[in-house]
């Protein structure tokens, strides 16, 4: 299961980060485009401004003057005089008004219908010529505004795809380091598992080794005990054996000695029964015997305790031994442990500090998931709508310079 499972995260992170990897090509070539697109705008426009200017020069020009009045000489308009100049005036700001008028409708900018609407008051005004420089002026102005409306679009679109690049990327990797710390936290956790068993099975062998010494001490205590009872009962036994031979080898030495005094110190003996032929002596021969059997039987008891006390002090090493063996196993069972039990505090430590750090890392991540979340509206508007402003507002500025040209070429009868 944890295979599986493991399997299946790796299959979903590849996906991931094959989905981020065409995110990041497509926020590229998106990029690209628009960068080739601005640039193709910029050249347009600049070369537009550069056409305007190099026309408004030539209308301003000393020939282009001299010819044109005497253009309007040879027509006569110097006869309408100042009344002819008021009305021309007044037409060319109520053409400068319609085209204002055209463009605010077209971008729908009120700023324009403003301006259009100042252009309007001042063709109604019979002293209209008065009235362009204040147009003017506000048309330059308007121009200065949509220049640095234009710069702040590029630049919030830029940020706007640097930024989110930025913290897709940082998203993307706090998330791999996230998935990291998860699988560190589980391999620890496992780890911990593993030491908590390794410790428990230490800690049995422990106590099944104290039990065979409890086991063994029991045994020696009873075979210790059985001992000196039997030491007891031989040294009873080899006693009795000795005393009784010290009787026996006693009393036939004393008999022995008074029947050999009698013979050979008294008158001479009755004549003997007819029952045997002699006088009796004892049973020297059989009296040997048995005291030969005693002397052998207390040898053989004696051996006897000899041989159990030996075999009590071998088992008595044997199970110093076997004890020695069995403290020093216990011994080094409990220091293998605590050994044990330290490396596992260890990894209870590392687990803790790296459940901090992911918690930490998750509350950074949803901070930075928040602010993307917060730019989205702002840099989607921008995204999508690039274009179309970047669009209308070409258009307001060529309106712009349509309707600043009209009002300056409206002020050669001023100047004739």
């Amino acid at each position: 299961m944890s295979k599986a499972n493991a399997d299946d995260e790796v299959a979903s992170l590849t996906k991931q980060v094959s989905e981020d990897e065409t995110l990041i090509k497509q926020t590229q070539a998106s990029l690209e485009e628009k960068e080739k697109e601005w640039g193709v705008r910029s050249a347009l426009r600049a070369g537009e401004l550069g056409a305007i200017s190099k026309a408004i020069s030539i209308l301003f020009s000393d020939d282009a003057r001299d010819n044109m009045k005497k253009s309007f000489s040879s027509q006569g308009f110097l006869f309408l005089q100042e009344e002819s100049v008021s009305n021309e005036a007044a037409t060319l700001m109520g053409q400068a008004a319609l085209e204002l008028r055209k463009i605010a409708r077209d971008t729908g900018d009120r700023r324009l219908s403003s301006l259009a609407a100042l252009a309007a008051e001042c063709a109604a005004d019979p002293s209209a010529k008065t009235k362009f420089k204040p147009v003017l002026v506000a048309v330059d102005k308007m121009l200065a505004i949509l220049k640095s409306e234009e710069q702040k679009d590029l630049e919030m679109k830029q940020t706007c795809e640097d930024d989110r690049q930025k913290d897709t990327r940082s998203a993307l990797l706090a998330g791999r380091e996230m998935d990291a710390k998860t699988d560190s936290i589980t391999k620890l956790e496992g780890e911990i598992k593993d030491l908590a068993t390794q410790i428990a099975g230490t800690l049995a062998d422990k106590d099944k080794a104290k039990k065979e010494l409890d086991a063994a001490d029991k045994i020696r205590n009873d075979e210790n005990a059985q001992f000196k009872v039997s030491d007891k009962e031989d040294q009873d036994a080899a006693s009795t054996v000795k005393s009784a031979k010290e009787v026996l080898t006693k009393y036939y030495a004393e008999a022995f000695k008074a029947s050999f005094v009698q013979h050979q110190a008294g008158a001479a003996p009755k004549p003997p029964p007819s029952t045997w032929d002699s006088s009796y002596g004892g049973k020297k021969g059989e009296s040997t015997g048995i005291i030969a059997i005693l002397e052998m039987v207390h040898a053989d008891i004696l051996n006897d305790q000899k041989k159990a006390k030996a075999e009590e002090g071998q088992a008595q090493k044997e199970f110093d031994n076997f004890k020695k063996n069995s403290e020093n196993q216990m011994k080094e069972l409990q220091e293998s442990a605590d050994k044990q039990s330290g490396t596992k505090g260890s990894k209870e430590t590392s687990r803790i500090d790296v459940i901090k750090s992911r918690k930490t890392q998750q509350g950074e991540l949803d901070v930075l998931m928040k602010k993307m979340k917060d730019m989205a509206p702002n840099c989607e508007y921008y995204t999508v709508n690039y274009k179309l402003r970047v669009s209308n507002r070409q258009i307001e500025v060529d309106g712009l310079n349509k309707a600043k040209a009209i009002l300056q070429g409206g002020s050669f009868k001023s100047v004739l």
